[in-house]
């Protein structure tokens, strides 16, 4: 591999399946599904060599995530509710999201009733 490619030897899938697989030497190459083995004969050597760094750096990256401290304020939070959640609230009280209905201090409940009932 002296000279510059002007095409690529292995397929997308193949070179994703070395992304994710990590293969340490030509017969892990040979076992992912749809390489072909001249191409491994004649490129294996150098793509192993690119395979290495990549994996090396990915597991740097993956260790100065574990050292680094968790920051409290970027954590997903997660809400998860059920109907019980708004206590002895009836069903009635609440709008169409499920949420409890905000009263209003300035009409009587009574007027507001017969206003919706119409």
């Amino acid at each position: 591999m002296s000279k510059p490619l002007h095409a690529q030897p292995f397929s997308t899938t193949v070179l994703r399946e070395m992304a994710i697989n990590f293969p340490k030497d030509k017969a892990e190459m040979l076992e992912i599904p749809g390489i072909d083995a001249e191409k491994v004969r004649l490129y294996g050597e150098p793509f192993l060599k690119l395979v290495k760094q990549v994996h090396n750096s990915y597991e740097s990256m993956m260790q100065q995530q574990e050292d680094r401290t968790e920051d409290p304020n970027h954590r997903n939070v997660i809400n998860i509710s059920d109907d019980d959640d708004f206590g002895n609230a009836d069903m009635d009280d609440l709008d169409d999201q499920g949420s409890p209905r905000e009263r209003s201090s300035y009409f009587p409940i009574r007027e507001v009733q017969d206003f919706n009932a119409q």
